[in-house]
């Protein structure tokens, strides 16, 4: 699979995301992880407040994919893209939100890693 593949496939799932009954199951949601909904601490980051959000989100991901497709190997950028997920799921229980959309900090992370 090429960076650009996986550039793909974050873009479809994260559009498919923006439907509301899945956006409803998905979204990172404080009180429905405590009650035992622990996906949504992955999940979330897929999610999106509105299509201009996410569109900014997948256009930043493909200027990423672009700037660093030769630095990458696209299951090392798949695994730290899910550890990041995971890793800003659970920081976002040491702030005082209730609810979190969006893979900017996922994009954030890649970006200063692809800096260092």
């Amino acid at each position: 699979m090429s960076v650009f593949r996986l550039f793909g496939l974050i873009a479809i799932i994260t559009i498919c995301a923006q439907i509301d009954a899945i956006h409803h199951v998905l979204i990172w949601n404080r009180a429905d992880i405590m009650a035992g909904q622990w996906w949504r601490i992955v999940t979330g980051n897929l999610t999106h407040a509105n299509t201009i959000h996410l569109a900014m989100n997948l256009t930043a991901l493909a200027a990423h994919a672009m700037l660093h497709r030769r630095y990458y190997e696209p299951h090392l950028l798949g695994f730290m893209i899910l550890i990041m997920m995971i890793v800003i799921g659970i920081a976002m229980f040491f702030s005082p939100s209730y609810l979190y959309s969006g893979f900017s900090g996922v994009l954030h992370g890649l970006f200063v890693w692809g800096f260092i």
